[in-house]
């Protein structure tokens, strides 16, 4: 996972200057760490679901607790929302990882 986690950030840190797909990214360090858990819990034989590990950006009109989600305007610039929208929690409970 962690391979995978660190080519897609630095492919995001490549080219999202200039298409500025990724509105709020988490810290590295934080999306990394994540990654190194997901190969361990791998490792260990740990249950893995459907989407375990997988990186994905979430689009920034969906509700995702604990990061900012701004709807594309800079009204919401600061908005942190506390729960997730359903897909997004279902995602979670899978082994989804965000950014």
């Amino acid at each position: 996972m962690l391979e995978v986690m660190e080519a897609f950030l630095g492919q995001i840190e490549r080219v999202d200057s200039q298409v500025n797909a990724i509105p709020t990214l988490r810290p590295r360090s934080e999306l990394l760490n994540e990654a190194r858990q997901a190969d361990r819990a791998l490792a260990r034989g740990d249950e893995a679901g459907a989407l375990f590990g997988l990186p994905l950006a979430v689009k920034d009109l969906s509700l995702t607790r604990g990061l900012r989600t701004t709807f594309g305007s800079r009204i919401y610039q600061d908005f942190i929302p506390d729960s997730d929208e359903l897909y997004v929690e279902r995602f979670r409970q899978e082994g989804h990882h965000y950014w």
